[in-house]
């Protein structure tokens, strides 16, 4: 899903630890789909291993989507006619490049991948 690394993402000077996890780098990117919305994704590269990132954050209750290189953490999903605070849990979120959420909703979750390059 991360593909344009070099023009979303700043490396640290100093790594950032959270106990034994070392964070190197921040990203952020936006995907603007016309009529299908915008997209928009922010997060770290840690220089730990996909397995150590999960044991050292093992209170979060992990769903594996891509077989030991994705999970995912807290997916919801909330839909326009509810109120601006009531996000439902969204256990069918299909995650990938060419998933698109249902016009009149907004998808949120916590996502742990491992790329060729790095650890977001």
């Amino acid at each position: 899903m991360i593909e344009k690394i070099a023009n979303n993402y700043v490396q640290f000077d100093k790594p950032i630890l959270y106990q034994s996890l070392k964070l190197t780098g921040y990203y952020d990117n936006s995907l603007a789909l016309g009529e299908h919305g915008d997209y928009y994704f922010l997060g770290f590269s840690i220089d730990n291993a996909l397995q150590n990132i999960r044991l050292k954050l093992d209170f979060l209750l992990w769903t594996e989507v891509k077989k030991e290189s994705m999970y995912a953490y807290n997916m919801k999903i909330y839909f326009s006619d509810d109120s601006i605070e009531t996000w439902h849990d969204n256990l069918n979120t299909n995650i990938g490049v060419r998933t698109i959420p249902a016009q009149g909703t907004a998808e949120k979750l916590l996502l742990l991948e491992k790329t060729n390059m790095k650890t977001f």
